[in-house]
């Protein structure tokens, strides 16, 4: 037997750029649903805001959040991919892959000065700032401030500068991704990363009785963070962004949407999965 995942970055993909709106990718959304395919969400938000957005969008799956720095499973989920309910409970576990957020800011604080450095991070900014940088309103802002594992920055200096600084960064165990709006500090980890932990803790959790589907994945991302996720998918489809500062090129046998956002993003989905049963 052979089922699909969905494996989609948010912002710019599922998400207008601009207004957060999921609603042009409706029609696939509810296919997803009726044929039991579930929907990573890999993604920068944090698990605040990705669990509201879970409710809204009403489609089961696990979440990477802050760039792969934590994994979230419904607890009420005994497959985290699958989305196979049991009765466990309603809480979610958060599975923590990166460093803690005070030490990535406490860090970022001290190569700032070491380097007099230009840039601004979430923990620099108020609920306020957050919002004007984002479009975001207050609470939405405010939940997007309540981080684990990863430190938005606004990046104000020079081009050398910013390669002073990624070397600094490297040098002491952290990376920087280019988002579609902001850079992004972390471990180790990637979205890419967190998948492979993700699928390897759901094929962990099948009982050995239970018969073995060969699992295709799709994946569907819009930033250069999206890249090394794609290029674990069986189909990889880049959401073209013209909005952003490096927008990411389809490689061979990738495929291209036909549009920005959630537009494209529907059309992509029930081209590949549509179809199938």
């Amino acid at each position: 037997m052979t089922s699909w995942i969905v494996v989609s970055d948010l912002d710019g993909t599922l998400l207008d750029h601009a207004s957060y709106d999921f609603e042009p990718a409706r029609e696939a959304l509810d296919v997803l649903v009726e044929r039991q395919i579930p929907l990573v969400l890999a993604t920068s938000k944090t698990q605040a805001e990705v669990a509201l957005l879970r409710r809204q969008l009403g489609v089961p799956g696990a979440s990477i959040v802050e760039n792969g720095g934590s994994i979230v499973i419904d607890s009420a989920v005994r497959d985290p991919v699958s989305g196979a309910s049991t009765s466990a409970g309603d809480g979610v576990e958060s599975i923590q892959l990166g460093p803690e957020y005070a030490h990535i800011v406490q860090r970022l604080a001290q190569l700032r000065r070491e380097f007099s450095l230009d840039f601004a991070g979430f923990s620099d900014m108020s609920d306020e700032d957050v919002a004007k940088e984002t479009g975001l309103d207050l609470p939405a802002a405010r939940r997007a401030r309540d981080r684990m594992s990863s430190e938005p920055i606004v990046w104000r200096d020079s081009e050398e500068a910013l390669e002073r600084f990624v070397r600094a960064l490297d040098a002491q165990g952290f990376e920087l991704t280019r988002g579609g709006r902001f850079f992004h500090v972390l471990g180790r980890v990637s979205k890419a990363s967190a998948l492979r932990v993700l699928l390897e803790a759901a094929i962990s959790k099948r009982p050995p009785s239970e018969p073995q589907e060969c699992q295709q994945i799709l994946a569907l991302g819009d930033s250069p963070n999206d890249c090394e996720l794609l290029e674990m998918a069986d189909v990889a489809v880049v959401v073209p962004n013209p909005a952003a500062r490096s927008p990411l090129q389809p490689r061979e046998g990738w495929r291209l949407a036909s549009a920005p956002g959630p537009t494209g993003w529907n059309e992509a989905v029930l081209d590949v999965v549509g179809g199938s049963q």
